[in-house]
């Protein structure tokens, strides 16, 4: 991934609080998926809201600039996972109703390597797969539990992440609901962060 600068225009005061409204188009970096690291001087809580913009005369039927998001907290590098550490997401599933996708991040300076164990909420082992990152480089699985393990009919599942090289990894997994609008599915989803 190569690193792409973008410097606020105004100070955000002790107290404060600044919005920057499309950051990623902000960077050139419309359309591609990544890390977005943020530098202060002073300690900053960050919060990201990922959307989706619809555009006029979609397929949905619904009003121009309508979006489906989700947000994502920020970490700081102490909050990351490193070599030899494990972290799990938990309240998956794969149905007719729910669909799961997964994604891990690499913050770190060097290429970090993951495993991503899936299991069924019983507990049973159901796949594994290994994901490679370059520095600054997001991988997501979509629909990880019918890719990877092919399973479609999964009231409930679970994921075990393991970093087996590198460090400054952070995972999550996304939720999203397979009702359809229109023949499309909208897709409202919701973020689930990895735990320790």
């Amino acid at each position: 991934q190569t690193a792409v600068g973008a410097n606020s225009a105004s100070p955000i005061p002790a107290g404060g609080q600044g919005i920057f409204r499309d950051i990623v188009g902000q960077l050139n970096k419309v359309g591609t998926k990544g890390v977005l690291k943020v530098e202060a001087p002073q300690p900053l809580k960050v919060f990201s809201r990922t959307y989706n913009k619809l555009a006029a005369g979609n397929s949905l039927g619904l009003t121009a600039g309508t979006t489906f998001g989700q947000g994502m907290e920020a970490y700081s590098l102490a909050d990351t996972l490193s070599a030899g550490q494990s972290a799990y997401l938990v309240g998956l599933t794969q149905n007719a109703f729910y669909r799961t996708n997964i994604a891990v991040a690499n913050f770190g300076t060097a290429v970090a390597s993951v495993t991503v164990t899936l299991y069924s909420g019983s507990g049973a082992q159901l796949a594994t797969y290994n994901v490679n990152l370059n520095p600054g480089e997001l991988k997501q699985e979509d629909q990880v539990f019918v890719s990877k393990a092919g399973q479609s009919n999964l009231e409930s599942g679970w994921a075990k992440v393991t970093v087996t090289s590198g460090s400054g990894v952070v995972a999550y997994a996304s939720v999203l609901d397979n009702v359809a609008t229109g023949g499309q599915k909208p897709s409202d989803p919701t973020t689930i962060p990895f735990k320790r």
